[in-house]
């Protein structure tokens, strides 16, 4: 469904409850309730304990498919994220969209970094240097499109940018580095990390497993030559932002993680798949183009609706509350 059906079917739901005189809510209001609804939903498929059936994350074949289109891959340079490689390349541009592609004029470097979405930095583009990477197909072809009003032709583009090892590393533990994680990343489902014992020189081909440990199992096992990380293993710690958003003054500083590694290794890339937040669900029937749709799979959409509906009724008529909790139990 889209949003605005959604939104529909909501108003359908939650109008019977009041036999057709509900308190009346507009799109931002409704927006907001099928938004918490939608991320209800998602912990309860994400979390085993959190539904009846006490199954979570690709638990089965439904599992799989109800949270399929919030896994996203990146890839995290392990150099600084403002240096993290110049790409040298020719470029074609189609109403504002710079297409660009290996071959006939130059050579891309490292594609290590750039992911879809990822705002870069780059010259010869316009007159505005902030550039959105889109459709990453390979280590030879990539899109940026540009947010500048004109464009004008040059070659070649060097471009720099994408997840990178963060700027600050105060704080980290010792044989630990702290890396930008992506904007909407919530779990982490899978993980890698290639390794280089100088700059710019991969270990290997192979990939070495990612373990998350907690502070405790740090403190207990660092100095055990037989638990510590070793190449084909390295541990993951949790870390929060450099700096968290005050108003409008300061924005927040990416989200972070950090690596041990073995004495004598660098991270040369950390590869992960992770579970991204869920957008926001907006709703807009004067400007439907405003709409965001909610992207989880559409087997959810009823649910998440009958969920928005009970949370709506909860304000409202609490005495009815767990009647409602009740119903949408039967729906999972």
């Amino acid at each position: 469904m889209t949003a605005n059906e959604m939104k529909f079917n909501f108003q359908l739901k939650y109008d019977s409850l009041f036999e057709f005189s509900s308190p009346a809510y507009d799109d931002r209001q409704i927006g907001y309730l099928l938004t918490e609804a939608q991320f209800r939903v998602f912990l309860k498929r994400y979390n085993p304990l959190g539904n009846k059936y006490q199954k979570g994350f690709e638990a089965d074949e439904q599992r799989r498919r109800d949270l399929e289109q919030l896994i996203k891959p990146a890839t995290v340079s392990g150099k600084v994220n403002t240096d993290i490689g110049i790409y040298s390349c020719t470029w074609t541009t189609v109403n504002f969209v710079t297409i660009v592609t290996v071959g006939a004029g130059g050579d891309i470097t490292s594609t290590v970094g750039l992911n879809d979405g990822q705002s870069v930095y780059a010259t010869g583009i316009g007159t505005d240097d902030t550039n959105i990477i889109k459709n990453v197909i390979s280590d030879t072809q990539f899109t940026l499109v540009n947010l500048a009003a004109s464009q004008t032709q040059a070659t070649p583009v060097n471009v720099t940018g994408g997840l990178g090892k963060s700027k600050a590393q105060g704080g980290v533990h010792p044989k630990g580095v702290f890396l930008d994680m992506p904007s909407d990343f919530l779990y982490a489902v899978e993980e890698a990390v290639k390794l280089e014992t100088n700059p710019g020189a991969v270990l290997n081909t192979s990939e070495s497993w990612v373990k998350p440990v907690k502070h405790d199992e740090y403190l207990a096992n660092i100095n055990n030559p037989y638990k510590q990380p070793y190449k084909d293993l390295i541990w993951r710690i949790d870390i929060s932002r450099l700096q968290h958003a005050a108003g409008t003054a300061i924005l927040s500083t990416p989200k972070r993680t950090e690596l041990v590694l073995p004495s004598g290794y660098l991270v040369n890339s950390y590869r992960i798949r992770y579970l991204a937040t869920p957008p926001a669900i907006i709703c807009d029937e004067f400007t439907p183009a405003n709409q965001v749709h909610c992207i989880l799979d559409e087997t959810l959409h009823r649910e998440i609706v009958d969920e928005a509906v009970v949370i709506a009724q909860a304000a409202v008529k609490p005495d009815k509350y767990q009647i409602g909790v009740a119903e949408q139990e039967r729906n999972e």
